[in-house]
């Protein structure tokens, strides 16, 4: 297998699981067709118009019907939020995923982490949840669900004033559009979110249980498996809109309510805690094997260490009094720090292939959309003062 122009690793043709995409099915067939035809084959454009049109349609019948001041007041700030902000968000974080998915399956082939019998029993998953994935009866199965929980649910399942039934919503036509319509695809595409999540975790399980070539002293810390934080990275998207829905609705609150400082920090902790399980939690299939390739290492490279040690001990250290002058040229100071790097790069492997880097970006995907809630509380315009004041001391 060799790497394309692009720097991505190419997959193997002959091997399913090199290939495997968690695109699939009538849906997304039926959309790139579409976004061939509409946008030139860029499906987020597409699956992003259609959620703005969905939207626009609201706010036309919302404003004909003279709702328009309650449609665009701080009352309905989660309606904009789903789908202005989230469901793009969501069908970018798709796109993002399902390629970092494939180059982390295709990479794990190339560098020899997948072969011989896991390579084969991972074909075998690939295919089977590919066949899955592209069946018409099970997506449309979950549209059905998602329909019909959207007709007998109560409003209380969404957060927000926004999804509590009012005469606009219950009577009106902006009101019918938005439950019939809206909270069905927003429902839907939250629900399929979660689906291809389901698929990817399945994947990473039978990935844990294979016996893979792991190398301890692997310069990504991770055993040669670093390739799948990068893929569970692209998750962060989602974890964005996660805290944009949230911090919408948590905005209709306030707009009866004075900004509570300590309930915006609980709720960027809790998005925080819910985007590392998300995005995290996956990995955690990858502690044991990882912890055994770790010990198993520790063991080896200590073996050699002391032996390499002990010999160069006596050559360069011992009773013989060896000429130093023999040290300028000589490789076997190099080759002992070159072990030492190795040896070092096993005592700090991680169990878990996590980096502080990805935690810092989950923490910034809850908290971002949270901060301008605090401006509902502390003004733009009495911060810029007291900046002000501050800084010329008046």
């Amino acid at each position: 297998m060799t790497a394309n122009p692009s720097g991505r690793p190419q997959a193997d043709k002959d091997s399913p699981f090199a290939q495997f995409s968690l695109l699939g099915g009538p849906f997304h067939d039926f959309a790139t067709k579409a976004a061939t035809r509409v946008t030139g084959g860029d499906s987020l454009v597409f699956f992003t118009g259609l959620s703005v049109f969905v939207w626009l349609v609201l706010a036309l019948l919302a404003t004909v019907e003279g709702h328009a001041d309650k449609f665009f007041s701080l009352g309905t700030t989660a309606v904009h939020g789903r789908f202005l902000v989230a469901i793009p968000l969501i069908f970018w974080c798709e796109k993002l995923l399902a390629q970092a998915t494939r180059d982390a399956c295709a990479g794990l082939v190339s560098t020899g982490v997948v072969t011989g019998e896991a390579k084969a029993a991972l074909d075998s998953d690939a295919t089977r949840l590919e066949r899955i994935s592209d069946s018409w009866w099970l997506q449309f199965g979950l549209l059905f669900a998602v329909v019909i929980f959207s007709f007998s649910a109560a409003s209380e399942y969404l957060p927000g004033e926004s999804a509590a039934k009012s005469n606009m919503t219950s009577v009106s036509l902006a009101g019918k559009w938005y439950w019939l319509v809206c909270l069905p695809l927003f429902r839907f595409v939250m629900a399929r979110m979660f689906w291809l999540l389901g698929i990817w975790v399945y994947l990473i399980w039978r990935l844990s249980r294979q016996p893979l070539a792991l190398t301890a002293s692997h310069p990504d810390r991770a055993g040669g498996l670093g390739l799948l934080e990068v893929a569970q990275a692209q998750l962060v998207v989602f974890v964005l809109g996660i805290a944009a829905l949230d911090a919408a609705a948590l905005a209709e609150t306030f707009q009866h309510v004075a900004p509570n400082e300590a309930q915006i920090y609980v709720h960027v902790f809790l998005v925080a805690l819910v985007g590392v399980l998300v995005v995290c939690g996956p990995l955690l299939l990858l502690v044991s094997p990882l912890f055994r390739c770790r010990r198993r290492g520790m063991i080896d490279f200590s073996a050699l260490a002391n032996a390499y040690s002990v010999k160069f001990q006596q050559r360069w250290i011992g009773p013989a009094k060896p000429d130093l002058s023999e040290l300028l040229g000589t490789g076997d100071i190099q080759s002992l720090a070159d072990l030492a790097t190795g040896y070092e790069n096993v005592r700090t492997m991680r169990v878990l292939p996590v980096t502080n880097t990805l935690l810092f970006l989950i923490l910034c995907a809850a908290a971002v959309p949270h901060a301008p809630l605090l401006l509902m509380k502390y003004p733009m315009t009495d911060l810029i003062s007291g900046l002000v004041q501050n800084i010329i001391g008046i």
